[in-house]
């Protein structure tokens, strides 16, 4: 068999094009950060901006503060709610109305953590799923369950 100059043969072929094919995914593909599927239902309120997890229920139904090593933080911006939820990274989609917030479409990396990153971690990520109202006084962001339960989430704005 002779070889025309100018063509690329079996397996070089199917790299090529395989490499090809994976750039066009990479160039194409979606962000990990939600985007807001509708004009900004929280955008302008007070959540706008990030704030610093300083206190959690915990499993027990006890308040517990969170240990100073570690930062969990929530951003809003818009219809995005993203952070640190101990160790971890997360994004989620919130709809707030009034006084009321609900997270969908919550996502995480999963790097294993150990205590106490993965206990405050846990009340955390539980936590937003629980949370559906929530009330800002001067620097402080409390989210809780309805009807006036305890404070699930308390939060201080950040920098």
């Amino acid at each position: 068999m002779t070889e025309k100059p100018g063509r690329i043969q079996g397996g070089a072929a199917m790299l090529a094009f395989g490499l090809i094919v994976a750039m066009l995914v990479i160039a194409c593909g979606g962000s990990a950060t939600p985007s807001p599927s509708s004009p900004s239902s929280s955008g302008g309120s007070s959540l706008d901006g990030t704030w610093l997890l300083v206190s959690y229920t915990s499993p027990d139904g006890t308040q517990a503060a969170v240990p100073i090593a570690l930062t969990p933080s929530i951003t809003f911006a818009g219809d995005a709610a993203q952070g640190n939820a101990g160790c971890n990274t997360y994004n989620a989609i919130a709809t707030v109305s009034g006084n009321t917030v609900h997270f969908s479409n919550v996502a995480s990396t999963k790097v294993a953590c150990p205590p106490p990153a993965s206990v405050v971690e846990t009340a955390f990520l539980q936590g937003l799923n629980l949370a559906s109202e929530w009330k800002v006084e001067g620097d402080t962001l409390t989210m809780s369950a309805p009807r006036g339960q305890p404070p699930i989430l308390v939060f201080k704005r950040g920098a």
